[in-house]
């Protein structure tokens, strides 16, 4: 799965629809082992800029003025050999200790993407993040091996949704009809206790937290019933009580409402009015993670279509070349025996033409030695015609 980095202009890779995770998920564990990767596994997808050249066009206005100015990347969905699906989100481009690692087939197993520490910590145990459903990456968190009073309950897959790992106290509640509420980490990866509620209350309804943005937003008593020209200010877990909400004026001229927060320091500041002021110019522009992640989905699902047609083509493809390549070896083949029946006919001919030679050279010899024979013989003759016979004593007297 490849990450893309996106500030005005973004640049993706790969997608598809994964399955949505709870908004109180506070940590992340691997699916169960998926199965052995082969040709169904997409590792590759249109990278080409053309595909935001179109998007800016048909989108251009929908940028997420809410998010956060940072420098965000964009991890593209994958869809695994199983068959299951994970959700494309924005994350951070880099974090101080960590280091990124994308989603990947290890031997047969899938790796789940996330943030890992560059160097454990004594005593703790590191709780990987996930991916909120607002399309936002959460941090993971350290958490320590053990406490007193609590037990871990691990995170786990509930169907398609990531349920969050937390501190669970071991004592029951003081007070009967109450409800734990999960704790979570803050923007400062601070481990925030959770706490005991009550069960209901008469005129609200209790609004679970969710992620948003990746920082959690706790879960508050909301009022049944509305007032005109007022907005509801949630109340908040500050740590050691339960701090009610109240109604507030919708709108304030020269003035913008500021949420309760959680100070650097861990005190918590309640809501207030302050001045307005201009709001800066961004320096990081993102588009919206469910708009972006639809679209990615709808290309996906084309590109698919002109995949399979394009696999047809290329086992077409690749099947001619075969058959071209089995009449090419036919052809060498033939060619080769052709060349082993030529050399045969070569030495043949040439242990006839040494043969023939060998013969004529004999033939030679014996016209040779023949004709000296008869020239010794004629020589002979010759020679003995002129020797005078021997005298006899008396004739000689």
């Amino acid at each position: 799965m490849r990450t893309l980095l996106c500030a005005f202009t973004l640049a993706v890779v790969g997608t598809v629809a994964a399955p949505s995770q709870d908004s109180e998920a506070q940590s992340y564990r691997p699916p169960p082992p998926a199965a052995p990767i082969n040709s169904n596994y997409d590792a590759d997808f249109d990278d080409s800029p053309q595909f935001f050249d179109d998007f800016n066009a048909t989108i251009s206005a929908q940028f997420d003025v809410e998010a956060p100015d940072l420098d965000y990347v964009w991890v593209d969905a994958q869809v695994l050999q199983d068959g299951s699906q994970r959700e494309g989100f924005y994350r951070l481009r880099s974090q101080p200790n960590l280091n990124w690692i994308d989603g990947h087939y290890q031997g047969n197993l899938w790796v789940e993407a996330g943030w890992h520490p560059k160097r454990p910590q004594r005593n703790q145990t590191w709780i990987p993040g996930h991916r909120g459903a607002d399309g936002f990456w959460v941090n993971g968190h350290w958490r320590a091996q053990s406490r007193t009073g609590f037990t871990w309950n691990d995170g786990r897959w509930q169907g398609s949704t990531w349920i969050a790992g937390s501190w669970i106290p071991t004592r029951a509640p003081q007070q009967r009809n109450q409800s734990w509420v999960d704790g979570y980490t803050d923007s400062n990866d601070t481990w925030n206790d959770g706490f005991w509620r009550e069960a209901s209350r008469p005129g609200y309804t209790w609004q679970a937290g969710t992620w948003r943005y990746g920082q959690w937003q706790q879960g508050h008593w909301q009022p049944t019933q509305a007032r005109a020209n007022s907005a509801w200010s949630p109340g908040y877990w500050n740590g050691r009580t339960w701090v009610d909400g109240s109604w507030r004026d919708t709108s304030r001229a020269g003035f913008t409402w500021v949420a309760p927060q959680r100070a650097a320091r861990g005190n918590w500041v309640n809501g207030h009015w302050a001045r307005a002021r201009a709001q800066p110019v961004r320096r990081h522009q993102i588009y919206r993670a469910n708009e972006l992640a639809r679209e990615r989905q709808s290309q996906r699902r084309d590109w698919n279509a002109h995949s399979r047609v394009q696999n047809r083509v290329d086992r077409s493809h690749d099947r001619v070349q075969r058959q071209q390549d089995q009449v090419q070896r036919q052809h060498e083949q033939v060619q080769r025996q052709h060349e082993k029946v030529q050399r045969q006919i070569d030495r043949t001919n040439n242990r006839n033409q040494r043969r023939d030679v060998r013969t004529e050279r004999k033939v030679e010899r014996k016209v040779e030695r023949k004709v000296e024979r008869k020239v010794e013989r004629k020589q002979q003759r010759r020679d003995n015609k002129r020797v005078p016979a021997p005298r006899r004593r008396d004739q000689r007297r």
